[in-house]
């Protein structure tokens, strides 16, 4: 159950929260209009969904992947949402779209809103910390969107285990065009915090 997002006194803010869980683009789009029309739009977007996931809405609307609507995240990137956020597990959006197998959401965060593709997240220090910081077993395992890709046990096992970055999943995944993308603004010998790195993270998946 999500709890109230920091700032809640920001009006509109737990409609808009309800509006991307239920995945209903015209509340979405409804809500952003209404709260730029009142100068609203910057304290909302800067929302964060609860303390402990440190979520933004944006990471709300990616996650789980199957259940991903595009043109609400489309909507709130147009809308200027941070698209660098990272929540508690240093995920950023780019992570959870490259981890969903959602090549052409990858691409629109790096390539048009200027997503970083080298920050890595936070690396499992255990099972808890794992199960803390890391996308749930059973949110992996959903089908992804249409057109997009489930990761295999071998990459699951990589993401729990290692401080990695979007375009390295994007290697691992087989997410050719993303990752192709995404090399245009990184260095192809970026490494991970397993020293591992783009091309080698390929070879071995």
């Amino acid at each position: 159950m999500l709890g109230p997002p920091p700032g809640g006194e920001v009006e509109g803010a737990a409609a808009l929260v309800d509006a991307i869980i239920a995945r209903d683009f015209a509340a979405v789009s409804a809500l952003l209009s209404q709260a730029a029309s009142a100068s609203r739009l910057p304290s909302l977007l800067a929302l964060r969904v609860d303390k402990a996931s440190k979520q933004s809405l944006l990471h709300l609307a990616l996650a789980p992947p199957g259940t991903c609507r595009r043109d609400i995240v489309f909507a709130l990137t147009g809308s200027g949402i941070d698209v660098n956020a990272r929540d508690r597990g240093g995920r950023s959006p780019l992570h959870l779209a490259v981890m969903g197998g959602l090549s052409d959401v990858a691409i629109h965060l790096a390539k048009e809103c200027g997503a970083r593709v080298d920050v890595c997240c936070k690396a499992g220090g255990g099972p808890a910390r794992e199960a803390t910081l890391t996308l749930d077993q059973e949110e992996l395992e959903q089908p992804a969107a249409a057109g997009g890709e489930v990761l295999d046990t071998q990459i699951q096992v990589h993401l729990h285990t290692t401080a990695t970055t979007p375009l390295h999943i994007a290697c691992s995944s087989g997410l050719a065009t993303a990752a192709s993308a995404m090399l245009r603004f990184a260095k192809v010998d970026l490494k991970d915090k397993a020293g591992a790195t783009p091309v080698s993270v390929a070879a071995a998946a």
